[in-house]
């Protein structure tokens, strides 16, 4: 609820900047940024891209990319500590660019709740993703933007509650998960387990969808009765 930053395309630009004032984060012992994003990724291709970039007083440098589409708002966050110039200051900007789609408008980039904070103990993973699917299982991956070999997933059917979902601890990435059903839509969620005690925020969620099971032969379709 309540406002949001939008980054426009319409086929033929050449770029979008939201550049942000300098931050002091002298009173910070490692600078870290979060903020929440959201662009569809269905309609177009190549997907629309998103670079966080830090000033260092002369030029501006890559902090990250990101180029994924998400089925909701998805916190990110990363270590900017390396990216402090002058007098402990922090000059971020997001420059959103088109990925050469004609129907890039599609995928229009919308940010929310930016911080720049002290950095938590477990770092948030960023960027997952979804491969290998099949009928019953699929290979779950992310981003660990940390040191954690250990991670929480919370998985179900698309529109679940978390808490309401399976829970599963991953010890690799990606991590398989089986046992799911067919031609069904499945949301899922994933935290960094650093120490009992010490999880980072959950992310997520991430939607993906497992394949039909194959018909068997002799097979024959005549249409009749079919309606669209």
């Amino acid at each position: 609820s309540g406002n949001y930053a939008a980054m426009d395309h319409s086929s033929t630009d050449v770029g979008v900047i939201m550049e942000m004032n300098d931050v002091d984060v002298s009173a910070l012992t490692t600078a870290y940024l979060e903020f929440y994003f959201w662009m569809c990724g269905s309609g177009y291709s190549p997907l629309n891209i998103l670079h966080v970039e830090a000033y260092d007083g002369t030029t501006w440098n890559n902090v990250t990319t990101i180029q994924q589409g998400t089925s909701g708002w998805e916190s990110f966050g990363f270590d900017i500590s390396s990216h402090i110039y002058g007098a402990n200051l922090v000059k971020l900007r997001f420059r959103t660019e088109s990925g050469g789609s004609g129907s890039d408008f599609y995928g229009d980039i919308a940010i929310d709740d930016i911080s720049i904070m002290e950095a938590p103990s477990c770092l948030s993973p960023s960027s997952l993703s979804a491969t290998n699917i099949t009928t019953s299982a699929a290979d779950l991956g992310w981003v660990e933007n940390g040191t954690a070999t250990a991670w929480i997933l919370e998985y179900g059917t698309s529109g679940f509650s978390q808490g309401a979902g399976t829970t599963v601890l991953a010890g690799s990435n990606p991590y398989n998960l089986a046992g799911l059903s067919s031609d069904t839509e499945y949301d899922y969620y994933v935290r960094a387990f650093c120490a009992v005690g010490d999880s980072s925020s959950w992310i997520g969620p991430f939607t993906f969808r497992t394949l039909c099971n194959p018909f068997t032969a002799p097979y024959s379709q005549n249409f009749d009765g079919e309606t669209i």
